[in-house]
């Protein structure tokens, strides 16, 4: 009697250091992102040049990443439309995560090592209405996506803006970057 057996390829998980390092990761780029939303951290001019290429590479390695996750984990489920979307946006949104991660040092750095410091900015936008999450706000020349605006400008100082006006924002920082707490205008 010829008995045929079929042969399941067997899924072997990723080893568990390889599976916390990758849950950390993750969890470490969404927890920064996430903070972008709820604090006005402003990156120097100095640190997005020198950031500018490592957190592309940082992003694209997070974004692919990201996309692997999300298809390695949809072959063990049916396919809906739900899943095709995540499989769509999956890599745009690892490669946010992980451009933004590169700036965690320095946020960190600033918050407990920080002191008062004045940096320099150039405005591009003072007249746009906000939204939910930031009324009254001065966009930033120069400053990547999430780090290019000041919320809850008054009006009066808004008024006193236009694009290319020189501003200083102060606040509690490094030469890396700066909590916005208040601004002025330079002469």
């Amino acid at each position: 009697m010829d008995v045929t057996k079929e042969h399941k390829q067997e899924r072997r998980p990723l080893p568990k250091p390889i599976r916390i390092l990758l849950a950390a990761g993750f969890f470490l780029a969404l927890f920064t992102s996430l903070t972008l939303i709820f604090v006005e951290f402003l990156p120097s001019a100095q640190l997005v040049t020198w950031v500018e290429r490592p957190s592309i590479v940082i992003g694209l390695f997070t974004g692919g990443l990201m996309f692997w996750l999300v298809v390695m984990g949809a072959r063990q489920s049916p396919a809906t439309v739900k899943g095709l979307v995540g499989i769509l946006f999956s890599p745009l949104f690892g490669y946010v995560l992980g451009k933004n991660l590169v700036f965690l040092g320095p946020m960190l750095l600033a918050l407990f090592l920080g002191h008062e410091v004045e940096i320099p900015f150039t405005v591009s936008s003072a007249d746009g209405n906000g939204s939910r999450g930031c009324r009254s706000p001065v966009e930033l020349e120069g400053l990547p996506f999430m780090f290019d605006r000041v919320c809850g400008v008054s009006k009066e100082l808004r008024q006193r803006l236009g694009a290319g006006t020189s501003i200083v924002v102060i606040g509690r920082g490094t030469r890396f970057g700066v909590y916005a707490d208040r601004l002025r205008i330079t002469d």
